[in-house]
């Protein structure tokens, strides 16, 4: 099992209301009142990272705040609430989970008044190996490549890779996992997607961060990897 270092990473929360806001009025204000009180102290919450969008159609409104210092954000739409951080590095992970816990804890009022059909979680991984021969061989053992047949097209060559989908018992959840080479750094990258199915099952932050981070231990397991992380001892 090779032993592999986060190069940078991204993440991506969604909790999909089971009802949607139908009623915009003063739901921009009550989203900025509520990021600026969560996160403030943390980020130094500016005008400035907010923007909003309210149209005739609730499904076309939407209000977002820019995190600063980078492309990551969180956005509230008539159908759901989301947080998307981008391009993190390994020693941003504590900061990921106060923005996490903050967000959730300041809209629980919201999202328990418009209930949850799903929550939905997407994770991009850059991994680094320590040689690139390391990372031939784990490929080459990961899958065969697939045989691509054409009576025309000249094949050079075609890149081992693996995707795979798996389901939670009772349909609790379900994961999507792919993994392909890395050309920018010597390493691969590994996509998770997430959802769980059934969110009243996990009904507080815990549990939920909880269930996503052991399909991701899953996932890690199932492909062979042993993640290295700022918290880990060598």
């Amino acid at each position: 099992m090779p032993k592999v270092k986060i190069h940078s990473w991204s993440g991506f929360l969604r909790y999909q209301f089971k009802k949607p806001i139908l009623d915009w009025r003063g739901v921009p204000e009550l989203f900025m009142e509520t990021v600026y009180l969560a996160l403030n102290d943390l980020l130094a919450v500016a005008a400035t990272g907010f923007s909003t969008r309210v149209r005739s159609s609730p499904s076309e409104s939407t209000a977002v705040f820019k995190i600063p210092g980078g492309e990551s954000s969180i956005r509230l739409q008539n159908d759901g609430l989301s947080v998307e951080l981008v391009n993190g590095v390994p020693s941003d992970r504590q900061l990921a989970e106060q923005i996490i816990t903050r967000v959730d804890s300041g809209f629980r009022e919201l999202v328990q008044r418009q209930s949850l059909a799903t929550i939905s979680f997407r994770g991009y991984r850059h991994l680094e190996f320590p040689a690139q021969s390391s990372v031939d061989e784990y490929l080459a053992a990961l899958g065969s490549p697939v045989r691509l047949k054409s009576d025309s097209l000249q094949i050079g060559s075609i890149e081992p890779g693996i995707k795979f989908r798996a389901t939670g018992k009772q349909s609790l959840w379900a994961v999507d996992c792919q993994v392909e080479r890395s050309y920018a750094v010597t390493g691969v990258f590994v996509n998770i997607d997430a959802r769980i199915l059934q969110p009243e099952t996990y009904r507080s932050l815990e549990s939920r961060m909880g269930i996503i981070g052991e399909i991701v231990d899953s996932c890690d397991k199932s492909l062979d990897l042993a993640v290295h992380r700022p918290e880990d001892h060598d």
